[in-house]
């Protein structure tokens, strides 16, 4: 019989904060039906599952390979991959995902019973974790453009969570998991106005999309931060970029060219909240 929980905690993205525990398995995509429902452009129905499999005695993903890929710790999964206690899974390209598995009781009790550990040993365990991340193949610099320029995506997030992991087994009275931690940590930060642009084609919405500091390139590409699957869209169309709380836009030599209200954009313009913007025929605001 199968004991073993696990937990998504999303840490960016609309979803940011919910918390999702389950012990079988969890699906995750666009439709109603879902664990997790996620309604972004490029996603499946049913995008995802995590299952546990008992002849295993562990926790697997498997991707739909719809247009968008999921991504575990920042690199893109063929179909079927094992998980172990602790990683981050990236769904829609926007929406950060830590997965961990949750001790049972009789788990808990055989941690309990075993002597404490000096901190010096975890210390010299993560040294080797670290060792172990740069020799292997999907160390930073081998990592996709999107996944490189993700803030909360990959190593970065892995070395906090790994570095929380360790205190907390040299600390067994603390009674506060790591997921909890990172909640506590994430809500501490001071809070900051959240820019989407929410896209529409034929007046009917077709997804929100949270901006990142930095570039936000729109278009066809599934690379792209903003994907919309139009052909009225180039590849890589237009490109926001977030600074200060200030959003500029730039053309990128579209097809179809970019629109700030009624003005062709043709050089870098800011826009203004709640401006119209237009990308071939898929209109978008700027909102907070």
């Amino acid at each position: 019989m199968n004991n073993m929980k696990a937990r998504l905690f999303c840490t960016t993205g609309i979803l940011a904060g919910r918390k999702y525990e389950f012990t079988q398995q969890a699906t995750i995509g666009s439709g109603g039906a879902c664990a997790i429902v996620i309604d972004a452009p490029g996603l499946a129905r049913v995008q995802a599952r995590i299952f546990y499999e008992q002849s295993a005695g562990c926790f697997f993903l498997e991707d739909a390979d719809a247009q968008i890929s999921t991504r575990v710790d920042g690199v893109p999964i063929k179909r079927k991959v094992k998980l172990g206690a602790l990683h981050v899974i990236t769904f829609a390209r926007q929406f950060d995902f830590v997965f961990q598995t949750i001790a049972t009781p009789a788990q808990k009790e055989r941690a309990a019973a075993r002597p404490v550990v000096p901190a010096e040993v975890h210390e010299s365990t993560l040294a080797e974790e670290k060792r172990i991340w740069a020799a292997s193949p999907i160390r930073k610099k081998n990592l996709p453009p999107r996944a490189r320029t993700s803030q909360r995506n990959g190593k970065t997030l892995i070395e906090d969570l790994l570095k929380a992991q360790n205190t907390a087994k040299s600390q067994p009275a603390a009674a506060v998991t790591l997921i909890e931690s990172l909640s506590v940590r994430e809500e501490a930060q001071p809070s900051r106005a959240s820019l989407q642009l929410e896209a529409l084609r034929s007046g009917k919405p077709l997804g929100t999309f949270v901006l990142k500091d930095g570039e936000n390139v729109v278009g066809r590409s599934p690379e792209c931060e903003i994907f919309i699957d139009d052909p009225s869209i180039s590849r890589r169309h237009a490109s926001l970029i977030v600074a200060a709380n200030q959003v500029r836009v730039r053309d990128l030599g579209s097809r179809n060219h970019t629109y700030l209200d009624k003005a062709t954009v043709v050089s870098e313009m800011e826009i203004p909240l709640e401006s119209k913007l237009r990308f071939g025929m898929i209109e978008a605001r700027l909102v907070s």
